[in-house]
């Protein structure tokens, strides 16, 4: 995961909740916009920053950014409270660890690989998908509470440096390589 950034000092009390994505449907961005009308009618100060895709709206409080060269993306997370992607088919999700590894606390659909990434309530939150409402209560959970954020930024970086820097990953798959080998071949 390469991305990395330096915080603002101030990014928990900012209360903005970012997604990254270029596919606005795919990714959940409707219904993230949703939720966030919904959020923002009970915190009139949160904001949403929309990286990566040109999606129309009227919703106060969003800034639509478009597409960014990569190297620009750490300047956003950098700046965010919250990252927020409701993916509906996510086979992996980088952007989630890029998110994790920039310390912020990652909320998603409860799809896919999310289950893998996201440790329910540790590093964020997995929500039921389509629950706009449930959406909606896990980014206030988070963005009224910046000691939580941090806490759970903090558990999100722990989780990227021991399991998904490439000599973890290397290691896992040497092991089950082994092991699986051993069961098949003759000694």
């Amino acid at each position: 995961v390469p991305i990395c950034c330096r915080p603002l000092a101030d990014r928990f009390e900012r209360q903005n909740v970012l997604f990254i994505g270029i596919d606005w449907e795919r990714k959940g961005g409707p219904e993230l916009l949703q939720a966030f009308a919904r959020l923002r009618a009970r915190c009139t100060s949160a904001t949403l920053t929309i990286v990566g895709c040109y999606p129309r709206t009227r919703v106060p409080g969003v800034q639509v950014v478009g597409a960014v060269p990569a190297e620009r993306i750490s300047d956003y997370l950098a700046r965010a409270t919250v990252f927020c992607m409701p993916s509906w088919r996510e086979p992996f999700g980088i952007v989630y660890l890029e998110a994790m590894r920039a310390g912020l606390p990652v909320i998603a659909w409860d799809l896919g690989a999310v289950p893998d990434l996201i440790r329910d309530g540790e590093n964020g939150y997995r929500v039921k998908a389509g629950d706009i409402d449930g959406l909606a209560r896990r980014l206030e959970d988070l963005i009224t509470s910046p000691e939580r954020c941090r806490k759970m930024g903090e558990c999100g970086q722990a989780i990227v440096s021991s399991r998904f820097t490439w000599d973890a990953v290397q290691q896992r798959m040497w092991t089950t390589l082994r092991e699986n080998l051993c069961q098949i071949l003759p000694d």
